[in-house]
């Protein structure tokens, strides 16, 4: 306890980030336009400097360096620096051989950038400062989607940009990545989601000069906290293992690799906390998780304007005892295993001083298997319990290719940039072998004593599905340099998928900011733009499943209780369906923002933003087979449930951000970042089913994701001589709930009936607050004839107040557990890490 109440005081003292000695800074050619994909060498390191010409390099020591900048058209540029701290960054502008070498290198002074990529509401943040950031494992991308922001995010979450190309939310090593940006020029034509949606990773660079890292993590319950809802210390603990390597492949420095892996074995427990007929049980279960991911990467420069590079990434993961906890009893568990495999092909062209082409290429593949972890049929008290076979058999095969053609042009006061992106060309088999023996459903405990299940659903017949699904965009992005301290973007993006039959998806974008004065200390930037929203695959599975005729989902009402006795294995019953509207479109979110940002000091900055959208032709569903409420009977009694998936939903946004960034005081330096927002919508997700099918328009509330509060702070901060601390806080307003009665009260087969007169999400969540710190202590190992490897020792404090963050309440009037908490966060766990350079 003393030991955690001096690394409070201390996390405290400082609260926030200095970065370490860094060089950054902007690379353009005579015009004025940013220069992308040129190497930059540092010190014996060389980063490529991206979309906007920028560049950074972090982790350096005091000293002097030269920066050199060289490729053809360009006269090669040697500029000496200084590094005592962190300095403001450069801009570094080229001019072509056949003229005079005259380089321009100045500092950014005090001036706010008008280009649309250098929003002051984007967040960045380098390798250096997120392994400066106290994170759970591997785990980063829960850390940078709380740095996302929350009011109006959307059901799909974010979107991963790894490289320039969008793929999956699936992980990149941590020790492979070199730059995170989010929320970069927010209404850029380049991709389908607006900058709040996108999270773009740039992963580390071959080097010609040997690098490399190695980490190893542990964690055990042995110092961790009791969670709130279980009735003993958890017994857990977790091994890490990730390291990377970079350097030549040969001896002309034209060919180099990076080498980045990492392995995380945790053998978790959760809390099951649900009330049985024998009374409350509350019992803590194994969940053993195991991931394993290995990425090599390879790039080689050919004459002085074409660059080769390669990448392959493999991924496994496996896990026991899934859907284990709260209500979920541990014969109800399941086990998944997955592995995927990813090989990305890029070359990088620069076919003059002004234009630029980018082509990449991906191919990958993914096997998913999931699996009960005991036989027998389901049974499910609502909001009481859930016992019996988790009835879960599915597998999945997925083969994915991606294209992303690039060709950027810069001339006079226009950068342009254009091309072709195939984000999704995709074959999926899927085969669902689930829920053979059945479900009985129960609305209440005292129903389960006396044996009235209020439905029995089973799955016959055969569940192998097989697809493709096909997305196409085009788009072409002008940034105009109007005049100084006037920049305009103009985009349009035309995206076209399968499955929908309208063609008509153009979505224009705009952008504008201005740098009123002299000085240009505040910049006025303002935007909109359409934004489209694609098919989820798993929609399009399941109206192939459901909608066949030889895959049946049976559902019946008042079933016979303990074997509900079909006659011809139920083959007179009538199915339930899924289908997709004729009517089908692709929806699409009108994004707006209106902000203004300021600069104090050369390092510090101010910024309010406003935002919203909203939401048309949203997707959603419904049954259009519900029963009449005058006679309970199905317009068709040949059918059961036909969900039928339209969209003809809205979804409205609005929030305003307030943030300051840099260094506020002379120990202050980090981000610190409230945001109050409101978001109203007709359903809390593409598959909820309202309780009234023929009145959608009483479903008009708050969104299940509406927190009207969110505070988010985070940054590393120096403390004394000795160490360093970094820290992520984040606090927000609870999200709300609906209260419903729990009974099947119009026979449809759910019981997610409301009272009357009562809306969706009438109630609210309670609030969460968490700050989680680390502390790191680093030192040289000495080394004959140079400078020996880096020894970094960390500590990570999760939870460090060890507050209750209830994870949510039940709004069941007939659960026994109506209008209180069931589950709650981790409770304080603590992480120990050691970390060697080389």
């Amino acid at each position: 306890m003393r030991f955690l109440r001096c690394l409070l005081l201390v996390s405290f003292a400082g609260l926030a980030a200095a970065q370490s000695p860094q060089i950054s800074g902007r690379v353009v050619d005579p015009s004025g336009a940013p220069v992308q994909g040129i190497v930059v060498a540092i010190g014996g390191s060389e980063v490529v400097t991206d979309a906007t010409g920028e560049f950074r390099t972090l982790g350096l020591k005091t000293g002097n360096y030269v920066v050199k900048v060289g490729r053809a058209p360009f006269r090669p540029v040697s500029i000496p620096i200084g590094l005592t701290s962190a300095i403001r960054p450069l801009r570094i502008v080229l001019k072509l051989a056949e003229v005079r070498n005259e380089v321009n290198v100045t500092e950014s002074a005090e001036a706010v950038s008008t280009a649309p990529a250098d929003n002051l509401s984007a967040v960045t943040v380098s390798s250096e400062e997120l392994r400066g950031l106290p994170i759970l494992g591997t785990n980063y991308m829960s850390v940078l989607q709380e740095m996302v922001g929350g009011a109006g995010e959307d059901e799909d979450g974010v979107t991963v940009v790894v490289d320039g190309v969008e793929m999956d939310a699936k992980s990149v090593p941590i020790e492979a990545i070199q730059q995170v940006k989010i929320n970069r020029d927010p209404y850029t034509a380049e991709f389908t989601r607006p900058g709040r949606g996108r999270i773009e990773i740039t992963t580390r660079d071959a080097s010609t000069a040997f690098h490399g890292a190695i980490r190893a993590g542990l964690r055990d319950s042995a110092v961790d906290a009791r969670n709130a809802f279980a009735n003993a210390r958890p017994d857990e603990n977790r091994q890490l293992f990730t390291g990377y390597l970079s350097g030549p492949l040969d001896r002309s420095g034209k060919t180099s690799f990076m080498v980045a892996a990492e392995q995380e074995n945790e053998n978790l427990q959760s809390v099951v906390y649900a009330q049985t007929p024998s009374g409350l049980l509350n019992q803590q279960i194994r969940t053993p998780q195991s991931a394993t991911d290995l990425m090599v990467k390879i790039r080689r420069l050919v004459g002085e304007r074409h660059v080769f590079t390669v990448r392959f990434d493999r991924e496994r993961e496996s896990a026991e005892n899934q859907g284990t906890g709260g209500f979920r009893l541990p014969e109800a568990g399941f086990r998944e295993r997955s592995n995927e495999s990813e090989f990305r092909a890029q070359h990088s062209a620069f076919l003059s001083a002004n234009l630029v082409s980018d082509l990449s290429f991906q191919w990958e593949s993914s096997r998913r298997r999931s699996a009960s972890v005991s036989q027998g049929r389901l049974i499910s008290v609502a909001d009481a319990f859930v016992g019996g076979g988790a009835q879960v058999d599915t597998r999945s095969d997925e083969t994915e290719l991606g294209l992303k053609y690039v060709l950027s042009w810069s001339k006079g006061k226009h950068l342009v940039r254009g091309g072709m992106d195939v984000p999704d060309w995709t074959r999926q088999t899927y085969e669902d072998f689930g829920n053979r023996q059945g479900t009985y459903q129960f609305a209440s405990l005292d129903d389960f004593r006396a044996g009235r299940p209020f439905a029995f659903t089973q799955q016959v017949g055969d569940g192998r599905v097989s697809f493709r699904q096909r997305t196409v965009g085009l788009f072409i992005q002008d940034t105009i340099n109007l005049r100084p301290g006037l920049t305009a973007g103009l985009g349009l993006r035309y995206d076209r998928q399968n499955f929908i039959s309208d063609t008509n998806n153009l979505a224009p974008r705009l952008s504008l900011a201005w740098s009123p004065g002299q000085r240009q200390k505040t910049v006025i930037r303002g935007g909109s733009g359409i934004f489209y929203t694609r098919l989820n695959g798993g929609v399009i599975r399941d109206a192939l499943l459901f909608g066949r005729g030889d895959f049946r989902r049976l559902i019946v009402s008042n079933p016979l209780w303990p074997d509900p006795s079909f006659e011809g294995g139920g083959a007179a019953l009538p199915p339930a369906l899924v289908r997709m509207a004729d009517d089908l479109r692709s929806p699409y979110t009108i994004h707006y923002s209106l902000g203004v940002e300021h600069r104090l000091s050369a390092r510090t900055t101010v910024s309010a933003t406003w935002r919203g959208f909203r939401g048309v032709s949203a997707f959603r569903s419904r049954d259009v087979n519900a029963p009449w409420l005058a006679d309970g009977q199905r317009p068709d009694p040949a059918l059961g449930i036909v969900r039928q998936f339209e969209s003809s939903g809205t979804v409205k946004s609005q929030s305003l951000e307030l943030g300051v960034s840099g260094r506020l005081s002379r120990f202050f330096n980090g981000s610190i970042r409230y945001e109050l927002g409101r978001v109203m919508s007709h359903a809390d997700g593409r598959d909820a089913l309202p309780p009234n099918s023929y009145n959608l328009e009483s479903e008009w509330s708050r969104s299940n994701r509406d927190r009207r509060h969110r505070l988010r702070a985070l940054g590393t901060v120096p403390v004394g001589k000795w160490f360093k601390a970094g820290f992520v806080f984040f606090a927000a307003t609870g999200n709300p709930y609906s209260l419903i009665t729990g009974q099947d009260n119009n026979q449809d087969g759910i019981a997610s009936d409301r009272p009357a007169g009562v809306p969706r999400n009438s109630l609210q969540g309670p609030g969460v607050m968490r700050l989680d710190v680390r502390m790191a202590r680093e030192f040289r190992i000495p080394a004959l004839g140079g400078r020996g490897p880096t020894m970094e020792a960390t500590v990570d404090a999760f939870n460090v107040l060890n507050g209750v963050n209830y994870a949510g309440y039940v709004g069941n009037l007939s659960s026994p557990f109506y209008g209180l908490p069931v589950s709650a966060q981790p409770a304080r766990r603590l992480q120990f890490g050691l970390r060697l350079t080389f």
